[in-house]
């Protein structure tokens, strides 16, 4: 994976601004509440540049942030006094259990389909008993062999972006974009799995979680607001 935008966090913040960060931060809190959890820990896998971990952090929640990318857990950092830590997914380094596990904006779709067990079999070890693990699974399957090309333009910051998705074999799929600033271009490249909805659920149901989905994501008017969100919570 050529990490080209997570390197380089400023510009990844430019080209997200749009997301609705408030509105998915509110689908999630107000899924909590509906909960029995108790724990007021909460655990953001894939964290990024810490959007999600700052206003959850705002509303009194312990946050721990993990993402792979380590520009991006420096900015992070400079937003909120969440804490924030590197590691690798499947793989999940935190201590502790917490009362929300969130997985946010298709990280999910990152993992290898060989992965999908073990993952949730790692958030099992760090989800308290009454609490609740919650992630997107992103719209990123094409018809044919490629997505219509996508252009993005951010007139205030001169930062412009192109890309398409395209399938590369089975559901695996590649994005590539050309991110242009005024400092240069720089390539940003993604593989992606396009897991279907029937597959998650039967992982969740394999490794002791029952589940509710929301088709319409988090609810929000955001373009960056795509895919089935679920629910779920521990056997």
């Amino acid at each position: 994976m050529d990490e080209g935008l997570y390197s380089r966090a400023g510009y990844y913040d430019i080209i997200y601004q749009n997301k609705d960060y408030d509105g998915e931060t509110e689908f999630v809190v107000e899924k909590l509440e509906e909960s029995e959890a108790e724990s007021r820990e909460v655990l953001v896998l894939g964290c990024g540049t810490g959007e999600h971990s700052r206003r959850l952090s705002e509303k009194d929640f312990e946050v721990t942030g993990l993402d792979a990318n380590p520009e991006m857990l420096e900015k992070a950092k400079e937003k909120s006094d969440a804490s924030f830590e590197k590691t690798e997914l499947p793989d999940i380094n935190a201590e502790g259990e917490f009362g929300l596990v969130m997985v946010p904006f298709g990280v999910i779709n990152y993992l290898d389909p060989d992965q999908l067990t073990t993952f949730f079999e790692n958030i099992r070890k760090v989800l308290s008993e009454d609490g609740v693990l919650i992630f997107d699974n992103g719209d990123y399957d094409v018809e044919g062999e490629e997505s219509d090309t996508m252009l993005e333009v951010f007139p205030d910051e001169d930062v412009g972006r192109i890309g398409k998705t395209r399938r590369v074999e089975g559901r695996k799929m590649l994005f590539e974009a050309m991110i242009m600033t005024e400092e240069g271009c720089f390539a940003d490249t993604h593989e992606l799995w396009a897991h279907t909805n029937s597959r998650l659920q039967e992982e969740l149901e394999n490794t002791g979680f029952r589940y509710k989905t929301y088709e319409d994501g988090y609810g929000t008017e955001s373009g960056k607001d795509h895919g089935t969100v679920f629910v779920a919570e521990m056997i």
